[in-house]
């Protein structure tokens, strides 16, 4: 796996989990940041790696920052580590 599948694959559970928690819809979140419900879907399933600025916009929705949406970046494997 490389390291965008794997960050696609944890920013798309993270956004799952939030957005459950929240009790929403993928069409309501689409709604409030302005893309198709698919776009949604498919980064729930870790198939679509989001920009940086998409990334603000879910922080922004869930009432979070950025960082708090890529919480699970220092669980990041390392290439090359023993």
């Amino acid at each position: 796996m490389t390291f965008s599948e794997w960050a696609a694959h944890h920013f798309g559970a993270e956004v799952r989990a939030r957005r459950l928690a929240t009790g929403h819809s993928q069409r309501w979140l689409a709604n409030q940041l302005g893309l198709h419900r698919e776009i949604v879907s498919r980064t729930e399933r870790g198939d679509h790696v989001p920009s940086l600025e998409t990334v603000e916009r879910y922080a922004r929705v869930f009432g979070c920052t950025a960082l708090d949406m890529l919480r699970w970046i220092d669980s990041a494997p390392v290439r090359g580590a023993a």
